[in-house]
């Protein structure tokens, strides 16, 4: 048995649930998380976890806030030596086989000082460690995101990338690309039937999603404004894991935003996405526009763009083919990988 610390980026769920489906994958390892946010909710589920700062993305009214998010980025800097002598004196307490991080600043950097070796497990690293013509109008955008990307979260000697596309790597010596990493709730749901569209848009406002949606023949239901009487054609549900999931499964299409995790789990059962990137998130669209170029669904850059759901939807059956039959299922795979490299 080996012992892990696995330090994680705590501002979103989808770097936590990617990170807590690998540990479960290793669960003969010792497994100590690290990180802030929610990173701290894994003793709720048995981890011990080391509390750490974090330089995450902040958002506001749909879109990155940058000018919040350097700043923050700016502050943990600052404290940044002090940091980084309170995890090493943790690491050297704990002596760990291998350090993991899922784009988590401090722990490459404090297993890099005490010469402990150090991998990368996420999909943020697609956008920088692989090669793909950019999509049009986003060089900008491209740039803003892979500076920090290479500057603060690249400090790993292998970089192993969950991504449900697979563009050539930039240095496969380095660089491994796996399959999605996917929740171990989803894997208990087999796909089913149904008309509706789930839609889950973080950052969206009621009154922007309303507008797009009230009055269409198709039944949509929407998660994320919480539980209320909605109209004849949209239902609003409150938060729910199982109901989240049983909503997904029996879906005609998903109508989300960009994230990876959300993507990942839809293809899994053959569900087509209209995708609206959130603003000034690179990734997100990014991801939004490789579903588009693979036949998957549709790029919508604007909410307010009501013909491209219109096309989407009339496109859904032949969406839904191009994903038969494939697999966006990389657990197994990339633990093998981790299990290899201990």
């Amino acid at each position: 048995m080996a012992r892990i610390v696995y330090g994680v980026m705590g501002d979103s769920r989808g770097h936590l649930s990617r990170s807590l489906a690998v540990a479960g994958e290793l669960s003969r390892h010792e497994i100590i998380f690290a990180g802030g946010g929610l990173v701290e909710t894994v003793r709720q589920q048995g981890y011990r976890s080391i509390s750490l700062p974090m330089l995450g993305t902040i958002l506001r009214n749909g879109a990155v806030d940058t000018m919040a998010t350097l700043a923050n980025t700016a502050r943990e800097l600052l404290r940044r030596r002090a940091t980084l002598a309170a995890l090493r004196r943790e690491l050297e307490a704990l002596r760990p086989d291998l350090v993991v991080t899922d784009y988590e600043y401090f722990t490459p950097l404090a297993a890099r000082q005490l010469g402990l070796p150090c991998i990368s497990i996420d999909h943020q690293h697609v956008v920088t460690h692989t090669r793909y013509e950019t999509p049009p109008g986003q060089r900008w955008n491209r740039l803003c995101t892979s500076l920090p990307i290479r500057l603060l979260f690249s400090n790993a000697e292998r970089f192993l990338v969950s991504s449900f596309f697979a563009p050539p790597v930039a240095e496969p010596a380095r660089v491994e690309l796996f399959g999605p990493v996917l929740r171990p709730q989803p894997l208990q749901y087999t796909a089913g039937t149904g008309e509706h569209v789930l839609v889950y848009l973080r950052g969206a406002s009621l009154k922007a999603v309303t507008e797009l949606l009230d009055g269409r023949e198709r039944r949509y239901v929407i998660y994320g404004f919480g539980e209320g009487r909605g109209t004849a054609n949209c239902a609003f549900k409150k938060a729910s894991v199982d109901g989240f999931l049983e909503d997904l499964t029996t879906a005609a299409a998903v109508l989300s935003n960009g994230g990876h995790s959300l993507l990942s789990e839809s293809f899994h059962f053959g569900k087509p996405v209209c995708c609206v990137p959130t603003g000034m998130f690179y990734e997100q669209y990014l991801n939004a526009w490789f579903v588009e170029q693979l036949g998957y669904g549709r790029l919508m850059p604007d909410i307010a763009r009501r013909e491209i759901l219109d096309d989407f939807e009339a496109r859904i059956p032949a969406f839904a083919a191009n994903l038969a039959g494939k697999s966006f299922h990389g657990n197994a795979a990339l633990a093998a990988r981790v299990e290899a490299l201990l």
